[in-house]
């Protein structure tokens, strides 16, 4: 009988849950995909639809943002401070790019409003002298 050989995506689904969890912790996708020996996109791809795959790659955008505040929190020189908000600032970057419904930036509105119809100062003091 001929062993069966596994496919690369047969790979992806067999190691569904091992992705899903290193991924809501922070990982790359593209690091679990060199340790499975598969590609990136043969990650995504193969997951795409799954809504707890979904569900982790925004988990591994919070992870990765609260990891960039703790190094520029823990940072001990000028040196490791700068890289740290190197770092925050990519994280930052990636999350409003890949979700920016939740980490995009919110347009502003400013309104202005004109109750009275316009007068000149001179038009004002006379106004006021005459009392009304």
């Amino acid at each position: 009988m001929p062993k069966h050989v596994m496919t690369k995506t047969e790979l992806v689904h067999i190691n569904r849950d091992t992705i899903l969890q290193r991924l809501a912790q922070g990982e790359l996708v593209s690091a679990i995909a060199r340790d499975l020996g598969c590609s990136r996109q043969l990650i995504s791809n193969e997951l795409a639809q799954d809504v707890q795959y979904q569900q982790a790659f925004f988990e591994a955008l919070d992870a990765r943002l609260d990891k960039a505040d703790e190094a520029i929190e823990q940072a001990q020189d000028q040196l490791s401070l700068a890289r740290a908000r190197e770092q925050a600032s990519m994280a930052r970057w990636r999350a409003e790019r890949l979700n920016s419904a939740r980490y995009g930036q919110r347009p502003s509105v400013a309104i202005q409003v004109n109750t009275g119809s316009a007068i000149t100062d001179a038009e004002l003091a006379k106004i006021v002298r005459e009392g009304g």
